[in-house]
């Protein structure tokens, strides 16, 4: 992949680390077998940043992409290996903690609104 560079006095994400990174991405890709690198991997990488790298945007967008792509492959494979059944009540669990969450913030926004109205 050919990303974008940027100018010379901005900063951007090192060259070599970047193709190195995506050489890994590569094998994992033609070799789906092997664990090399992960779509959470990919959600955290981090690169340095260098005078007149490649352009950050240009290699996030492509990253997000391939990991997309590995996780629609880890799902099927965990699928594939464990059932349906195993991974509808995984992420029912994980429902079940984020919910109250989720609900004790609306329910803070929805209060922080109707003062915000009162107020008016």
């Amino acid at each position: 992949m050919n990303f974008p560079l940027n100018e010379h006095d901005i900063p951007g994400y090192d060259q070599e680390q970047v193709d190195a990174l995506l050489a890994r991405v590569k094998t994992q890709y033609q070799k789906p077998n092997r664990i090399l690198i992960t779509s959470a991997m990919l959600a955290v990488v981090k690169f340095d940043l260098v005078p007149g790298g490649y352009q950050i945007t240009a290699v996030d967008d492509a990253l997000a992409r391939v990991a997309d792509t590995f996780d629609e492959r880890e799902i099927q494979a965990r699928l594939a290996k464990e059932g349906r059944a195993s991974l509808v009540g995984e992420l029912t669990a994980m429902l079940n903690i984020i919910r109250p969450v989720l609900e004790k913030s609306q329910t803070r926004a929805s209060k922080s609104s109707a003062m915000a109205t009162a107020a008016n």
